[in-house]
């Protein structure tokens, strides 16, 4: 933390003394007695409520300013701290409120963190009953990593490029990777995505209202990613992010009494200034077969999307009301192709077309119709229509380029095409004034092409029964059971593209699931309410043999509040979750190799992941005259284990090492140690209000990460025996971070 912060204390007190000073020369006008201060919100700091002892006006509040100093000391990783925010030391400018409100007319603005990463701004103007408008200036920080490192020179137009000695003294054998990875050059790895909105909405009469929403998000920076000439050839760098997506929304709505009609009209545009990486081998200076010296990889295309929306809701005799809506869309994008391969050793295959002329249309319905034919029964039906019709003309391709190293087998693309029907009918009675009764029945089916199953049908029934309008307690208990079933397989498909066929795709497999969950709220006085809630899933893949096979889910929470008066509040809750999965699979080579159907190279994992946490807050709003104090406390803990299974006569190795002679022999199976995960954060917020609109706070925020991961952490990136990659030193690093805030807060 910077010395020049505790400096300032002093300075900030004697400007708030001067504030209270010229306050008191005008404590006899109303406008400056009345009215009390609202301190601004500030990055952990919640907001200041009004004093409960001083009389508010009834005038309207013009505007609130949160301003102070700031400072921050980080012990470990500060770019995890800081990853989706800007504390960085000094005086800062938050919670800038202004707001002016008449009988015709309202006004208001807002500015956050003015100057820094994370600044945000939003304003509104409203004509009441005739026109709203709002915009808004967003700005999210993503901070990846300080201390990650590259041998690469990298361009913001996508080039990486490697110095010309490095990559001619690795290929003659003169030197290796491993000497020259201490010329790598450190990088940050950091993104920012500013967001500018526009809304409008226009009340052209009491019945027709006009909208139109404009948003506009662009992406700038570098972010971490992996490039690759082949499995053992991993090089991890930084890469270039320059990309815009517009949205554009507009619709006339027309409502009275009766119902309501709409139509609008949506398209998206995504534009992305680099359509490709190019980068250099870093252990080859020219080209052969199966060793580029450069490869290329595409990055996400420019697309667009128009979609047409009709909405319509109509009241119906008997308590009755019918509603329909209709989305017709279309999706496209048409970039140009980037070469088979650019290693001039291959013979690289003509494309067929340059562009991509990428096409997908879309037709989504949903009709629904709910009835209260008395005040005992509710019913409920909705049919939903989705149809995904690829329009992309196939594609073939002579002989497919595997990471720029050797021509492969022949390819042509199979367009995927998605029809989805789902049909709800909900019932629910209510026998008793605090207790209802519901059940449901949904029915869905799906087409889907070029996939294992054909189609598939899920059924699935649900009940539940619910305790509300009681002051005292309030239950409501939900049971569901479903299960889904394939037709028209086409397990061929899977061996014709060298996957298993005992595969089954979790998305579309074979599945029997169970569902439950019941939430408690008890309120048994005034000043205390307890809660509690207690959830349990199960999936069932039986007929799955590679794959995910079984998954479970379950989780339970307490919690109570404690109000023991109207100025202090007590908050605490406890959360328990727990998922489980087996998935089992089969080490091999492709066919013709005898290994690929092998039982004995059969393995499996059950994975159990646990997270715990608790957060409790505690708050004293003028228990001490003029005094607000804040209170909260977080904790996070998840640990995930692995537990590795071999099948009967197993003949996989699991493991290796290196006798003397470097002898190969295998080890048995390996069981890795859990990782586990802690996040700790305690928060403190103190006001104390000088005047009704003078408050000096001071705020303090303490974090604490700490990992353990058997792969992804210090020792074993340093340790890593990978001759032909380049890791860039990224793991998972522990942190200890603290901010203190000091601050005034001033109404006008």
């Amino acid at each position: 933390m910077r010395t020049r912060t505790m400096i300032l204390i002093g300075a900030l007190l004697a400007s708030s003394a001067a504030v209270a000073a010229a306050q008191e020369r005008a404590a006899t006008s109303p406008a400056a007695s009345d009215q009390t201060v609202v301190a601004a919100p500030t990055q952990g700091a919640p907001t200041a409520k009004p004093a409960a002892d001083i009389p508010v006006a009834a005038a309207p509040r013009l505007g609130t300013i949160d301003f102070g100093f700031r400072g921050s000391n980080v012990d470990g990783d500060s770019s995890r701290y800081y990853r989706f925010k800007d504390w960085r030391d000094g005086g800062y400018l938050s919670g800038l409120r202004f707001e002016k409100v008449t009988d015709t007319t309202l006004w208001h603005a807002e500015a956050h963190n003015v100057g820094y990463r994370d600044q945000r701004y939003f304003g509104e103007f409203q004509s009441i009953g005739k026109i709203k408008v709002n915009g808004e200036w967003n700005e999210i920080p993503l901070f990846i990593s300080d201390d990650t490192r590259t041998l690469y020179t990298v361009s913001k137009t996508g080039a990486f490029t490697i110095d010309d000695n490095i990559q001619k003294g690795i290929e003659s054998g003169a030197t290796t990777l491993a000497n020259v990875i201490g010329q790598a050059s450190s990088f940050n790895a950091r993104t920012q995505r500013d967001t500018a909105l526009f809304n409008l909405t226009y009340s052209a009469t009491r019945d027709v209202d006009v909208k139109f929403v404009v948003r506009n998000s662009m992406r700038d920076g570098y972010n971490l990613q992996s490039l690759n000439f082949g499995f053992s050839n991993t090089i991890e760098s930084e890469v270039p992010l320059n990309d815009r997506t517009t949205d554009v929304k507009a619709g006339i709505e027309f409502a009275n009494a009766k119902g309501l009609l709409s139509v609008g009209y949506n398209g998206s545009w995504y534009n992305n200034q680099l359509t490709a990486y190019r980068f250099d081998n870093p252990i080859r200076y020219t080209d052969i077969v199966g060793g580029p010296s450069v490869g290329q990889m595409s990055t996400p295309p420019s697309t667009d999307m128009q979609t047409l929306n009709l909405n319509g809701r109509y009241g119906l005799p008997g308590r009755t009301k019918a509603s329909a809506a209709i989305s017709i869309g279309n999706s496209s994008q048409n970039q140009a192709l980037l070469p088979a391969t650019v290693n001039t050793a291959l013979v690289s295959p003509t494309l067929e077309r340059s562009t991509a002329e990428a096409e997908a249309k879309t037709l989504s319905m949903v009709y629904t119709v709910n009835s209260r034919p008395s005040e005992y029964l509710w019913l409920n039906a909705k049919y939903r229509y989705y149809d995904y019709d690829t329009r992309t003309p196939s594609f073939f391709i002579s002989s497919m380029v595997v990471a720029d190293n050797t021509l492969g087998a022949a390819k042509e693309t199979e367009p995927l095409d998605v029809k989805r029907q789902t049909l709800d009918l909900d019932a629910s009675y209510t026998p008793f004034q605090y207790a209802s009764l519901n059940f449901g029945y949904s029915r869905e089916d799906a087409d889907r092409t070029f996939r294992i199953y054909e189609k598939t049908a899920e059924n699935i029934l649900r009940a539940s029964i619910d305790s509300t309008g009681n002051q005292y307690f309030t239950v409501r208990a939900v049971v569901e059971k479903s299960t889904r079933t394939g037709s028209g397989d086409d397990f061929e498909m899977l061996a014709e593209i060298g996957e298993q066929t005992a595969l089954r795709h979790f998305d579309i497999a074979n599945r029997d699931r169970t569902r439950s969950s019941v939430i408690v709220t008890v309120t048994p006085m005034a000043a205390f309410g307890f809660n509690g809630s207690v959830s349990t899933g199960h999936d069932d893949y039986s007929e799955s043999y590679f794959g995910l096979r079984d998954n479970k889910n379950n989780s339970y929470s307490l919690g109570f509040d404690f109000v023991p008066r109207d100025t202090v509040n007590l908050g605490v809750e406890y959360v328990h979750e727990k998922y489980t999965a087996v998935q089992w699979s089969r080490t091999s080579n492709p066919l013709p190799s005898p290994s690929f159907d092998d039982p004995s190279r059969d393995w499996g994992v059950d994975s159990d992941d646990k997270v715990d946490t608790v957060t409790a807050n505690l708050d004293f709003i003028k228990t001490l005259p003029k005094t607000d104090i804040r209170l909260g406390y977080d904790w996070s803990d998840g640990q995930s284990t692995y537990v590795y299974n071999l099948g009967p006569n197993s003949t996989v190795l699991t493991g290796v090492n290196y006798g003397p002679g470097n002898v190969f022999n295998p080890i048995p199976i390996a069981q890795v140690a859990p990782n586990k995960t802690t996040l700790t954060t305690g928060r403190a917020d103190v006001q104390y209000f000088v005047r009704a609109n003078v408050a000096l706070g001071a705020g303090y925020w303490y974090e604490q990460y700490r990992a353990q991961d058997y792969s992804l952490n210090g020792t074993t990136i340093n340790q890593l025996n990978l001759p032909s990659a380049i890791l860039s030193g990224y793991y998972y690093r522990p942190y200890t971070g603290q901010t203190v805030w000091l601050r005034m807060s001033y109404l006008w």
